[in-house]
């Protein structure tokens, strides 16, 4: 099933992925619930640890305006979301 993601809707569910070195954020989604979130987080996980690297990974509600953010683009910068509703 095909869906069409609006900024204008209510919050989905994202997977927020943090990686130290090189500093970056990458989000994946967005998902209906979390629990189609947390499935498809083996995917991103398997994926991550073909490169060693810290990482954390969790499953959150937000609107992220940027899907992918590295320290080379904006340096020490909290991602970015749109309000809350």
């Amino acid at each position: 099933m095909l869906w069409i993601y609006s900024q204008k809707q209510a919050p989905f569910w994202w997977i927020e992925v943090v990686a130290l070195e090189p500093q970056s954020t990458l989000y994946y989604g967005p998902f209906r619930t979390s629990t189609e979130a947390a499935n498809y987080q083996a995917n991103v996980t398997k994926d991550m640890k073909a490169e060693p690297q810290k990482i954390t990974v969790t499953i959150r509600t937000c609107q992220p305006e940027i899907l992918a953010i590295t320290s080379i683009e904006a340096p020490n910068r909290e991602p970015p979301f749109l309000p809350e509703r």
